[in-house]
This record gives C-alpha cells, structure tokens and sequence, in this order.
C-alpha cells in the first residue's frame, strides 16, 4: 500500500472540510496563521435547510495539526471532515503559487514588474 502510494501520488494530501457558523473567522485564521489556501463553499445543511458556508482546504500531513487546531479554537462544535487524497493538480499543488488579489482574483504585480509612473 504504501508503495502504491508513493508510485501513484509522490505525496499524501489531505481534504479538510469544516462546517460552522463562524466560516469568515475560520477562513481568516487559516490564511494568516496556518498559512494555507482555503476555499469557500456555499452549502446547505440537510436537517434545518439553513444556507450557509463550508471552509474547504487541501493540505500536507505537516500542516494537518495547526488546521486542525485552528478549526477546534474558532468553532470546537465544528462538523469536520478529514479525508486522505492521492491526487491534487492546480495552483498550489502543481505550479508555484502567485498571491492573487481579493477584488478580481488576478495575480498581484509584482513592484519590480510595474512600469515606473504607476510606482
């Protein structure tokens, strides 16, 4: 199994999924201290209906710990999934990652990049 997996993927990832009411204070918390790459999905919890948002991330063994943790910190009632992956493609996991900007999701120039009058 183990050779398998290594042959098959190179590296264990994980899929973590929270569930909880307070998802903008998670999302916060593990973009500025665990330091990993969240996304947001809307979604709809099956015994009241009620909308809300779940806190997606795929994450390294290393990192499994600190998300974890963070998850327990923000909400320790949170519903948490943690699922073992073999494969992971797109940026982050496959290509260097480029800081990208809040209002378009476009890559932030880099300063050295810019032309000089809009310095």
């Amino acid at each position: 199994f183990v050779l398998n997996q290594v042959l098959v993927s190179g590296q264990t990832q994980f899929q973590v999924m929270a569930i909880t009411g307070q998802y903008e204070a998670l999302r916060r918390k593990l973009i500025a201290e665990a330091e990993v790459g969240v996304t947001m999905v809307y979604i709809e919890t099956g015994y009241v209906g009620r909308q809300q948002k779940g806190v997606l991330c795929v994450i390294s063994k290393q990192k499994l710990r600190d998300v974890i943790g963070a998850i327990q910190q923000v909400d320790a009632s949170a519903f948490v999934t943690v699922t073992q992956i073999k494969e992971v493609r797109g940026q982050g996991f496959t290509r260097a990652r480029e800081p990208l900007t809040r209002e378009t999701g476009a890559p932030i120039p880099d300063a050295a990049d810019a032309p000089a009058e809009s310095l």
